[in-house]
């Protein structure tokens, strides 16, 4: 049986996956995110092109801990694109296609007034 975080939080409109998780592992008093991912049986968020990408990720654990839909959690993910109208490899972000290039996966860049304005990190 999978039990409840300790502190969870509804995932807000527009925030990243990624930025739930930070979110998740900041209310629980986590140093890292590692902790979420590990307790929600994730790949490491250092291999974020592959974890964010990957239609075989199982998000049922983390929605558990987390009290979070699991339909939820998989709208956050950026899934390749099933019909590319434009020849490109392309990802789903939010329901539009964006090309794959667009989406920054490492190194990602947080606007630190954002998180004290909004306190979250948004998806883009």
């Amino acid at each position: 049986m999978v039990q409840k975080l300790l502190h969870t939080s509804q995932i807000e409109m527009g925030e990243s996956l990624f930025g739930y998780i930070l979110r998740l592992s900041n209310l629980n008093y986590y140093d890292t995110p590692t902790r979420i991912t590990s307790l929600g049986g994730l790949p490491s968020l250092s291999a974020a092109a592959h974890f964010i990408t990957s239609t075989e990720v199982d998000l049922t654990v983390l929605a558990s801990l987390s009290d979070t839909p699991v339909v939820e959690l998989h709208s956050r993910m950026y899934y390749p694109a099933k019909h590319s109208s434009t020849g490109c490899r392309t990802v789903s972000f939010f329901g539009h296609q964006v090309h794959h290039d667009t989406i920054r996966y490492r190194n990602a860049k947080l606007c630190p007034m954002c998180l004290s304005e909004f306190g979250f990190c948004r998806a883009v």
